[in-house]
């Protein structure tokens, strides 16, 4: 039986999902349905974001880590390398962020790139399109996902 990917969305049969529309504006909304209190929010939005970065990998048949690291290197227009390791130190010298990576996906467009992690910072906090890093899982998230916020 081939594997169908369903989206975090479908959970919620109520909600009207725009697949094409930026993941963050569309879990804003489906948030305003559910009247989730702010932890529920923040651990609902880690799951969302968590499902919608594997489930780009799955719906396109790679199912190994290695295979998800190279395919993310080309998205990012890195040469992919040949071990697990060259592609993690590769990609941890990449300043992305991972919602416009996810809208990037979603809309088929090129995700930019930061050339320092300050302007990543810098843009991630005043756009406001921050990664949960409480929550975050998966290979590919944490291979990119830096500290924002300073504890």
């Amino acid at each position: 039986m081939p594997f169908v990917f369903t989206s975090y969305f479908d959970r919620f049969p109520g909600f009207d999902h725009h697949p094409r529309r930026s993941v963050r504006d569309e879990f804003n909304r489906l948030a305003k349905t559910q009247k989730w209190d702010k932890e529920d929010t923040a651990r609902q939005r880690a799951a969302c974001y968590n499902e919608e970065l594997e489930g780009h990998f799955a719906g396109l048949g790679i199912t190994d880590q290695l295979g998800r690291l190279q395919h993310l290197c080309v998205e990012l227009g890195i040469e992919p390398l040949d071990t697990i390791n060259k592609c993690k130190k590769v990609l941890k010298k990449t300043h992305v962020n991972l919602v416009d990576l996810m809208n990037a996906h979603r809309t088929g467009k090129k995700v930019g790139k930061f050339d320092t992690y300050k302007q990543l910072r810098t843009y991630t906090l005043e756009s406001g399109k921050i990664y949960p890093k409480k929550y975050a899982k998966g290979d590919v998230v944490k291979v990119l996902l830096r500290q924002i916020f300073y504890e």
